[in-house]
């Protein structure tokens, strides 16, 4: 079969391929690549490596840009660290959700008051240019369909934070390969003084959205990001779901002085989740009346319509005519706070905290001081506590920690120098079975 040598990485289409970086790929492969079709985790063809470790996504040239050690010495070990296994057997889960905290997602363009608008554009301090954006752009992307390699499907639903506007989620969603599928945005401004804000991304074909809204925390007494509030109907079980999105105070000006303002952010929290498993079954939309998701001011207000008769999936109960069932509520976020925290009693019940066990086996979202810590978390209502909760670790997110030994998040600046990656968070993802 005649081999093309084709420069994927230029084309933002294969995980793992650091720009500019050559790989041998077949014609049919190059077909799917343009399609879409392909399986994410195993794009790049990579002779004599083992399908399922980290060598399928990254290529020997850019192995050591990715922080994994090139063939001598510690490969095996490294690759174990940082590798997610094989696709082919994992349990086909009915629902994913993903949660990443994008760190200072900005477009390149100086157009708003905001304290950091001006430091993330092309002739502010970072020099954040369009170039920058994409390529941050198509980090966050491949990163979505990597997701689809390691639980078997695409996620359904992906919470964000520090995202500048709706402009930023728009361009994601539009200029990159995600645009060849069917994710829709939902997106408030908020207060907060830097200009960041949280956002919920959905997938039109697995859910309607009937309802959202930004729900303020701290004010008057004090700004910070609002908690956006998502009310989706699952098309084939007819299930509701409420998404609550997250990004709670940070203890940057001291864990004490700061723990009124996520004690204000988690109370609103949990009044939000007491309201909705209070409420009835939200009603069903009509796909031809859906309202556009991406709104950048008044929240969509839903239509007043009885909900249709939809097909049970298994696991899941169909309320009868006039009785009333709770939504499945997914609080996700940054939330500042490891999952040990006392401050979290303050929300069980009405929620599980997912994130505690996994905590306790050592994992994190983020690294500090050489040590990982988990402080994007999921709550969820007591009628899906059977969900688990993992992080992502996809390689080329990943570089080598040279200071502490191990890895740790590549960042797209460390201090004032650009360097390349996406952010000091991992995704973390949450799949019901």
């Amino acid at each position: 079969m005649k081999k093309l040598l084709l420069w994927v990485a230029l084309a933002g289409l294969a995980p793992g391929l650091e720009r500019g970086t050559a790989a041998v790929v077949s014609r049919e492969k190059v077909a799917e690549l343009a399609s879409g079709s392909a399986p994410v985790w195993n794009r790049a063809e990579a002779p004599g490596k083992t399908r399922g470790t980290v060598t399928d996504l990254v290529p020997e040239a850019s192995l050591a840009t990715t922080g994994v050690p090139g063939a001598a010495g510690r490969r095996e070990t490294e690759v174990a660290q940082v590798s997610m296994g094989k696709s082919p057997g994992v349990q086909q889960d009915s629902l994913m959700v993903m949660f990443w905290n994008l760190e200072n997602f900005f477009d390149w363009k100086n157009d708003s008051t905001s304290v950091s608008d001006a430091e993330f554009s092309s002739r502010g301090e970072r020099h954040w240019t369009r170039k920058k954006f994409m390529a941050k752009a198509q980090a966050v992307a491949k990163t979505v369909l990597w997701a689809e390699g390691v639980a078997g499907r695409l996620p359904d639903a992906v919470g964000v934070a520090e995202v500048e506007n709706a402009g930023v989620l728009r361009r994601l969603l539009k200029e990159t390969i995600l645009r060849k599928l069917d994710y829709e945005a939902v997106h408030f401004d908020s207060p907060d003084p830097r200009g960041i804000d949280v956002g919920l991304l959905y997938r039109k074909g697995v859910f309607e959205m009937i309802d959202a809204r930004p729900v303020p925390v701290g004010a008057p007494t004090f700004r910070t990001r609002d908690i956006l509030y998502v009310a989706l109907k699952h098309r084939g079980s007819g299930k509701d779901y409420v998404m609550l999105v997250n990004h709670h105070p940070s203890k940057f000006s001291g864990a004490k002085s700061s723990e009124s303002k996520r004690k204000a952010a988690i109370a609103a929290l949990r009044a939000l989740a007491e309201d909705s498993l209070r409420s009835q079954t939200l009603p069903s939309l009509a796909p031809e009346t859906s309202p556009a998701p991406s709104s950048e001011t008044a929240p969509v207000q839903p239509p007043q319509t009885s909900p249709a008769p939809q097909p049970t999936a298994p696991g899941t109960s169909q309320a009868a005519p006039g009785q009333q069932t709770a939504p499945a509520i997914i609080a996700m976020g940054d939330f500042n706070d490891t999952p040990d925290s006392p401050l979290f009693l303050g929300l069980t019940p009405p929620l599980v905290n997912l994130s505690l066990p996994l905590w306790r086996k050592g994992k994190g979202s983020i690294r500090f001081d050489g040590r990982w810590e988990l402080i994007d978390l999921y709550f969820v209502s007591e009628n899906i506590s059977s969900a688990r909760v993992d992080v992502l670790r996809p390689p080329f997110l990943l570089q080598e920690d040279r200071a502490r030994g191990g890895f740790k998040p590549r960042r797209t600046y460390l201090g004032p120098r650009y360097n390349g990656g996406v952010s000091d968070h991992l995704p973390v993802v949450l799949l019901l079975p």
